[in-house]
C-alpha cells in the first residue's frame, strides 16, 4: 500500500468534525508511552497511557504487563502508517476527526490490507460508524456491502438482528447487492415452494 502523501490545498478538501456531545478529555498527567510508528525507526510518537488504553482493546492489552515487560522500550507498531496512527491519537485527545481525501484512502488501503493479510473484516460497529459518517455514494459504504456479499458466512455474528446492529441504509444496500451479484437462478434450480410447499404450512 502507497503511503499517503501530504495534504495540500490542491490534493484535498480538508475539514475537522466536531466532537461528539458525550466526548471526555483524557487525563494528560499519566506517564507518557513511546509508539514506534511505520518501518521508519525515527517514527517514535509519544502518548499518554490514558489516552492510549480508552478505546482500543488490543492497546490495552499490548500495555498489560504480561505483555509489555519492558517499559523503557517503544511499542512496535512498525506496521501502521504514520498518517493514519497520527491522526487516530489526534481522535483520541480531541475527539475531531481530520476528514481529508488522502487521509481517507489510506485508510480504506488499509482496511483492505488487513482483510488480505489477516482476514480481518470490518466490526458491526465499524459498519455503523462509516454509514452514519458518510454520503450514500461513498466509496467506503460500497466496500463494507462488497465484504458482505462477498465474505460473510452464516456464522458472522449479527446476523438475527443486523439492522439494529449497523443500520437500515447498510442492510437495504446489502439485500440489493446480493440480488445484483447472486443473478437470476437458473430454470434447473428447484423453488421451493414448487419443490415443498407443504414445507410453509403452520402447524395446528
Amino acid at each position: 500500500m502507497s503511503t499517503a502523501t501530504a495534504t495540500t490545498c490542491s490534493t484535498a478538501a480538508i475539514v475537522l468534525v466536531a466532537p461528539p456531545e458525550d466526548f471526555e478529555m483524557p487525563s494528560l498527567r499519566d506517564d507518557v508511552v513511546p509508539i514506534q510508528v511505520g518501518c521508519n525507526k525515527t517514527s517514535l510518537l509519544r502518548v499518554h497511557t490514558t489516552v492510549l488504553i480508552k478505546s482500543s482493546e488490543l492497546l490495552k492489552n499490548v500495555m498489560k504487563p504480561e505483555w509489555r515487560t519492558d517499559a523503557t522500550k517503544p511499542i512496535d507498531m512498525s506496521d501502521m502508517e504514520l498518517t493514519i496512527f497520527e491522526a487516530y491519537c489526534g481522535w483520541l485527545y480531541t475527539g475531531k476527526i481530520l476528514m481529508d481525501t488522502a487521509f481517507k484512502n489510506a485508510i480504506i488501503a488499509a482496511i483492505i490490507r488487513s482483510t488480505i493479510d489477516h482476514k480481518m473484516y470490518p466490526s458491526l460497529k465499524a459498519v455503523q460508524i462509516i454509514y452514519a459518517g458518510t454520503p450514500s455514494s461513498s466509496p467506503a459504504r460500497r466496500l463494507m456491502v462488497d465484504f458482505w456479499v462477498f465474505s460473510a458466512k452464516p456464522t458472522w455474528t449479527g446476523l438475527s438482528d443486523l439492522i439494529e446492529k449497523t443500520c437500515s441504509d447498510f442492510v437495504n444496500d446489502l439485500v440489493r447487492e446480493l440480488i445484483v451479484k447472486r443473478g437470476k437462478p437458473s430454470g434447473v434450480l428447484q423453488r421451493p415452494w414448487v419443490e415443498d410447499p407443504d414445507s410453509y404450512r403452520v402447524d395446528s
